[in-house]
């Protein structure tokens, strides 16, 4: 991933939040929501066509498994949030911030400067977390 290439995000879940959480990532110059996934294939069609994204998954392994994902927001219910980011982090796919911050990991110190990304209004942080994403290789 290039310095110019927008960092390439899936949501995990499509009930009401992701309305909110999706605001910050379409208005950034460099992120883009390329899939979605939820249970409710409807649901996730309908996120997907009013944000022009490209991929519907109903299944969360299929999700993780897209070679074309930088990072995943998870927005499933509290209860899943620990398993859907250890599968993430299992399958090779960075968790967002908000989506540990929500589960009952504990963030690592370098994740300090990237809690917030996934809110409304992300600025900076995604710039930080997009260049620390592409440091990685």
């Amino acid at each position: 991933m290039s310095e110019s290439e927008p960092l390439r995000v899936a949501f995990l879940g499509c009930g009401r939040i992701a309305d909110l959480q999706c605001l910050g990532y379409r208005d950034h110059p460099r992120a883009q929501i390329v899939a979605v996934c939820d249970r409710a294939e409807a649901s996730a069609r309908q996120r997907a066509d009013e944000w022009g994204v490209p991929r519907v998954y109903t299944d969360a392994e299929q999700l993780l498994a897209d070679p074309e994902i930088d990072a995943v927001e998870i927005l499933t219910p509290h209860d899943l949030h620990e398993q859907h980011a250890t599968a993430a982090l299992q399958a090779g796919v960075v968790t967002l911030p908000a989506s540990i911050y929500r589960s009952e990991l504990t963030p690592t110190p370098t994740d300090r400067f990237r809690i917030g990304v996934g809110r409304a209004n992300p600025g900076p942080a995604l710039d930080d977390f997009a260049r620390w994403l592409r440091s990685r290789g």
